[in-house]
Formats: C-alpha cells, sequence, structure tokens
C-alpha cells in the first residue's frame, strides 16, 4: 500500500462507483511527431509521478488506498484525423470509457495523427488528481519528448493533511501494511448513462487581451466572466432555464493557498453560486457578484472547511449507497464550471510548439448537468462544454457574449 486516500479522494471514488468520475484534457501540437516518441515520453511521465503507476483497493470497509503495481504502462491509442477534426469525437469515446479503479494505471492516453498537427488527449481517474494536474502532465509529456529529463516526485501527501484534517474513520492508520480486500468491481453498481455530447470553440489571442483587460477595467475576473456568460447563455439558449434559480459551481484550486506546484494529485475546493431567475442580471454585475462570492471561498481557512465536510462524509461508512445523497447534496448544479487559468508554462518546447490547450472536464453531476473546462494557453482562452444530451447552440451562444464583452464599453443584459 502506499497511502490511504484522503477524503476528497474517498468521495471521488464513492461517486465512481456509480457513475465513473474521470476528466480529459487535449493538447494540440504542431508538426507530427513520431508514436515512439510519444511512447517513450509517457514512460518519463509514469516514473516521474507514482500515482500513475497505482489502483484503489480497500485495506478495510471503506477504506480505499492507492497501491502501486509494477509493468502496467500508459496505454496509447492512436487514431489517425480527418478533414474535420476528430477532437470532439475522440473526447466523447474518452468520457464515455470507464475506468476499473482496481486495474492500474489510473490515465491512459488518445494520440491523434494528423498531416500537419499531433494532438494528445489525457484521461485522468479523478481519484489521483485534478484538472491543474493535467495541465502539469502537459507540460512535463512535452518536456520529455522534447528531450528533457524528468527527475521522479515523491508520493503527493493528501489534500486533508496539508490542511491538518486527519480521517476519525475506525482502523484508519495510513501506515498499516494490510493485504488489500478483494478488489472491488467498478460494474458492481453502476447506473446507465447517456452518451456524453462535447463541442469546444477557443477566442482568439486579440479577443482574450481585450476580455482579460476589460474585466480588469469592470472590476471582475475572466472566471466571473464566464460565469456571467453561460447564465445568460442558457437563459437564451435553454428552455428549461428561463424560469428558475441555476446553480453554478465552480472549482477551486487551492494550490496556492496550500503553496503546491507540481504534483499529480486532488487540490481543489467547490463552490457554488445561486442566480435567482428574476431580476436578469447585468452581465458585468453578474461578474462582480460571481468574483465577490468566491473570494470568501478561496481563503485558506475556507478551503480547510471544504475539506472538512468532505472528510466527514468519507468517514460516515455510508458506502456506495450515499453516493446518490453525495451528488444531490454537493454536486447538484445546472452548470460546472473548471476554469484553469492560464497555463503554467510557455508554448514552445524545444522544436515542439504548442498550439491549443483544451479541458479540464469531468462530469460529477447528474445527466441534466452541463460541464465546462476552459484554460488559456498560447494567448487563446480554449472552452470545452460537455453535457449528456444534445448541445445545441449553448456553446455558440456563450461564446459570442464572451466575444461581445471582449469589446469596449459594450453593454451586455
Amino acid at each position: 500500500m502506499l497511502r490511504q486516500l484522503g477524503g476528497f479522494e474517498t468521495v471521488l471514488w464513492l461517486l465512481d462507483q456509480t457513475r465513473s468520475i474521470h476528466f480529459v484534457t487535449a493538447a494540440e501540437i504542431a508538426g507530427h511527431i513520431p508514436v515512439s516518441q510519444w511512447e517513450k515520453g509517457l514512460e518519463s511521465l509514469q516514473r516521474r509521478h507514482p500515482l500513475l503507476s497505482v489502483c484503489i483497493r480497500e485495506k478495510g470497509p471503506l477504506q480505499p488506498a492507492f497501491y502501486r503495481v509494477e509493468g502496467r504502462p500508459i496505454p496509447l491509442r492512436v487514431v489517425q484525423d480527418e478533414a474535420e477534426s476528430r477532437l470532439d469525437r475522440e473526447l466523447e469515446a474518452e468520457m464515455d470509457q470507464t475506468f476499473d479503479y482496481s486495474v492500474a494505471p489510473l490515465m491512459r492516453a488518445v494520440l491523434i495523427e494528423g498531416k500537419d498537427r499531433s494532438t494528445i488527449i489525457l484521461t485522468i481517474h479523478h481519484s489521483i488528481g485534478d484538472g491543474i494536474s493535467a495541465l502539469y502532465l502537459v507540460r512535463d509529456l512535452l518536456q520529455a519528448i522534447s528531450g528533457q529529463p524528468l527527475s521522479s516526485l515523491p508520493l503527493p501527501p493528501t489534500h486533508e493533511s496539508l490542511l491538518g484534517i486527519y480521517s476519525t474513520a475506525a482502523g484508519a492508520d495510513t501506515a498499516a501494511a494490510t493485504t488489500p480486500s478483494r478488489p472491488p468491481s467498478s460494474n458492481d453498481y453502476r447506473v446507465p448513462q447517456a452518451l456524453p455530447r462535447i463541442q469546444h470553440t477557443q477566442l482568439s489571442p486579440a479577443e482574450t487581451t481585450s476580455l482579460i483587460e476589460r474585466c480588469r477595467k469592470e472590476g471582475t475576473t475572466v472566471h466571473g466572466a464566464l460565469c456571467a456568460a453561460f447564465v445568460l447563455a442558457g437563459r437564451q439558449a435553454l428552455t428549461d432555464w428561463h424560469a428558475r434559480p441555476i446553480r453554478v459551481q465552480s472549482l477551486i484550486s487551492s494550490r496556492k493557498a496550500l503553496d503546491i506546484k507540481d504534483d499529480l494529485c486532488v487540490y481543489f475546493a467547490t463552490h457554488m453560486l445561486t442566480v435567482d431567475s428574476h431580476p436578469l442580471t447585468d452581465f458585468w454585475e453578474l461578474a462582480r457578484q460571481t468574483k465577490h462570492n468566491l473570494a470568501a471561498s478561496e481563503t485558506k481557512e475556507a478551503i480547510r472547511e471544504n475539506a472538512r465536510l468532505l472528510q466527514g462524509v468519507a468517514d460516515a461508512e455510508a458506502g456506495v449507497l450515499a453516493t446518490d445523497q453525495i451528488r444531490l447534496e454537493g454536486f447538484a448544479n445546472e452548470i460546472q464550471l473548471s476554469n484553469l487559468g492560464i497555463a503554467p508554462y510557455g508554448s514552445t518546447f524545444g522544436a515542439l510548439q504548442v498550439r491549443s490547450v483544451w479541458g479540464g472536464m469531468s462530469f460529477s453531476g447528474g445527466d441534466d448537468q452541463y460541464v465546462a473546462g476552459i484554460v488559456t494557453a498560447n494567448g487563446s482562452l480554449s472552452i470545452l462544454l460537455g453535457a449528456r444530451k444534445p448541445l445545441g447552440d449553448f456553446l455558440t451562444v456563450a461564446s459570442q457574449i464572451l466575444k461581445t464583452a471582449s469589446q469596449p464599453e459594450k453593454a451586455l443584459l
């Protein structure tokens, strides 16, 4: 055993037993890179991050732990691109394919080969990492492919241990070297899920710069503008959003508060903003309201309280049967936004040039939930929007609202 799962990791593991909880990230690279280079890069990536060689098993009732497994490389599937990009289709396929968490590794990759580009998709079980983790995995992989050596990292501590929160469950002993119980089947409690639908769009570098500058002038953040754009777009494009409160769940990275950078692990909290149906809030007013509400959730004290509540859920010993309640109480929302911000690295890796980065998207709620993954890389803000129902023109409307917002002194209602 490497270590017992932390509170949030355990909650994600519980949720996974009914509905698969994993996320996708993609990077498009200029030029053609041989498959052998990607394979060697993935080998280096796996040696660097300990959690890329683990499975999950229970060392006791409701005591999931990470166990290291040797000789299990990260799977790589290779497909050929077509006249129209396969990105959306391959992302949908990856989101639809579950993980068996009792089998290592808890990550896989897809390479889309094109004439003048290579696109790599990384799919990761959510119990071992978060969206920011995926950005660092992209960076490490491209460094390895470009010939840079990767140093090995130690096993990352749990989110809760960094905050001074420890399990109170009976028998919780992270040092115990017990034999794991029978590996649970990832299909024991699965419920049928509708096929995922995914669309992507991008703001140009000029539009992205203008949006950032306008947000600063309006006293808000890009994340605030994103929340406002999706709420207003939903009110326009989705009939069932017209006359009801809209719950927007934001995923908040706790890495800055905890001084964590490169580790592959789960280091985030959640915040729920409810937008009443009447009166319809002005775009910039709603963006500022979002910023104000999020600010209180980004403090170390608020992050600690969020982690303490999740650890309590993990210690409750309610088991898999409680997952519906967890989902209804903690993950019930109309839309979940994971804005990873600006990628913490440049776009050049030796001879490699990053065109765009996509992702940080995971389905954690029910079939009525929309999910958005946003990241800014190479100067452009890239958006993935997903749902387990037809998307219609939701993303088109949201994108147009953002583009209009980026124009100086433009009023939005």
